[in-house]
């Protein structure tokens, strides 16, 4: 499973920013998106999918439900998903 550094890797490799750039961008946007979660108990992302806390008995959980968009690209085999407003037929 690919942690940040492979991410920022792969990253920087795509768009063309240094390593270090894009492990500050990725630790970056992780960060806001726990700080969303902590304050709205809620994060959605277009074309990606849905965050939500649910605290329960057991504990706080966070939910992920994947857009249509996400679940298609994942299982259409061998095809790297696009990002959100990337050119090609839309699923959602």
């Amino acid at each position: 499973m690919p942690g940040i550094l492979e991410l920022s890797r792969d990253l920087a490799r795509e768009i063309g920013l240094s390593q270090e750039k894009a492990r500050i961008f990725l630790r970056a946007l992780l960060e806001e998106m726990a700080l969303a979660l902590r304050r709205d108990g809620r994060l959605g992302l277009r074309g990606f999918g849905t965050f939500r806390v649910r605290k329960g008995s057991q504990g706080t959980r966070i939910i992920f439900r994947p857009s249509r968009r996400l679940r298609a690209s994942i299982n259409r085999s061998g095809e790297r998903p696009r990002p959100p407003g990337a050119p090609g037929p839309e699923v959602d």
